[in-house]
């Protein structure tokens, strides 16, 4: 079964500027739309279950491998990135360590297009015939799963065309963390 990456972030270098976010910042869809040198377009699609929040990046069990997290109680997972669990969030630059963090129980913890591996407590691409199947103009049925729909505009998708591939909200353009 493929393994769809739930909490995506995509940095990108920028040129050019794109509209502004409420809170000041520059939307973006590829790496041109940035205006600022050292700026990125940076994409972070976070699962239901996260709330928005993005796992600790320091604090917590350091591990290496899920079963390293077995004594941490049930459903727990090892989450950085070599293997991110469903909050896992990359800032670029320094990157966070492995921890333990509790992993997906149902398929409404991950999201649209995905399920919930009740063996692995990961989210993956759910199984599929039809794009319909995935719930969301922003996902494509490939090889009976659901992956992110291949765009080149926002008409070819249910929201955003960002780095080529259907989401359902923009990039940010945010400074390097070095």
């Amino acid at each position: 079964m493929k393994v769809l990456v739930v909490a995506l972030l995509v940095f990108a270098a920028c040129g050019t500027s794109g509209s502004t976010t409420q809170d000041g910042g520059t939307t973006c869809r590829k790496s041109a739309d940035c205006s600022s040198s050292g700026e990125y377009c940076g994409l972070t699609i976070l699962a239901p279950m996260c709330a928005g929040a993005c796992q600790p990046k320091f604090a917590g069990t350091v591990c290496q491998a899920d079963a390293d997290c077995a004594d941490a109680g049930a459903g727990m997972i090892c989450s950085g990135p070599t293997n991110p669990g469903p909050c896992f969030c990359s800032s670029g630059g320094a990157q966070p360590e492995s921890l333990c963090v509790l992993g997906c129980s149902t398929a409404a913890d991950c999201g649209t297009g995905l399920s919930c591996d009740a063996s692995t407590h990961r989210c993956v691409a759910a199984t599929c015939t039809q794009a319909s199947d995935c719930g969301s103009g922003n996902f494509a049925c490939t090889n009976q799963a659901c992956a992110a729909k291949a765009c080149t505009g926002d008409g070819d998708c249910a929201n955003y065309c960002v780095f080529n591939q259907c989401v359902t909200s923009l990039g940010t353009c945010a400074p390097a963390v070095p």
